[in-house]
């Protein structure tokens, strides 16, 4: 059987999570949380720099200062940085 795959990317507090298990509800899918995986990641140096990117960062002074593609490259690489332990844990 081919099963899909989604992969939910987003600002903290954006509802990735919240949609991600209405999906999985709704399909008879299960949801993967990266939040599950935080504690973990926030101790592998290989993770470390992205796990609470934008938790570090003050908030208005990132969206006053950052451009929204500068902003876009931020999730692309958090995402990037991120995966392969995604996919660990998955496999796991």
């Amino acid at each position: 059987m081919n099963k899909r795959r989604l992969f939910i990317t987003g600002i903290p507090t954006a509802g990735k999570s919240y949609l991600a298990k209405k999906l999985a509800e709704e399909v008879g899918g299960i949801c993967v949380s990266v939040d599950d995986m935080r504690e973990g990641f926030s101790k592998d140096e290989r993770y470390k720099k992205w796990v609470n990117y934008y938790l570090d960062q003050d908030e208005c002074a990132y969206y006053t200062i950052t451009t929204p593609a500068e902003q876009w490259n931020n999730l692309v690489c958090q995402s990037e940085g991120l995966w392969s332990g995604i996919i660990e844990e998955i496999k796991k």
